[in-house]
């Protein structure tokens, strides 16, 4: 079935470690208290390519903004992980996006919402 684990999958505290793979994914939150975005500041010119929201919930929405509050993407996630990952790092239409600060809001379910700041530096 769709929901099975893959074979070879280790889960248990909290993470789990697919087969074959590197990274340890933790398990989606009870709630966004710890919620947070990396790397920040980011920088192509070190090579990032994509901002991962991370300490999320089960379903989480993010939206990023502009200083002026205008929504540039929204971001949704429903997966028993804690991340959610903007990659390309472009705007809703794709556009590219300029340095400077961004806001984003982090919500989910019955959850209060968290806010934060992401920094491009070009």
């Amino acid at each position: 079935s769709m929901n099975s684990a893959p074979a070879g999958a280790l889960s248990g505290n909290g993470y789990s470690l697919q087969g074959g793979a590197l990274a340890v994914v933790r398990a989606a939150q009870a709630n966004l208290d710890y919620s947070h975005a990396f790397p920040t500041p980011f920088k192509p010119a070190l090579g990032h390519d994509r901002i991962t929201f991370s300490g999320l919930t089960v379903q989480a929405t993010v939206n990023v903004y502009t200083l002026g509050g205008t929504r540039i993407m929204t971001l949704q996630k429903s997966d028993a992980t804690d991340r959610l990952t903007w990659f390309p790092v472009v705007s809703q239409s794709g556009a590219s996006l300029a340095s400077g600060i961004y806001l984003f809001t982090i919500t989910g379910p019955e959850m209060k919402p968290q806010r934060g700041k992401l920094m491009i530096v070009k």
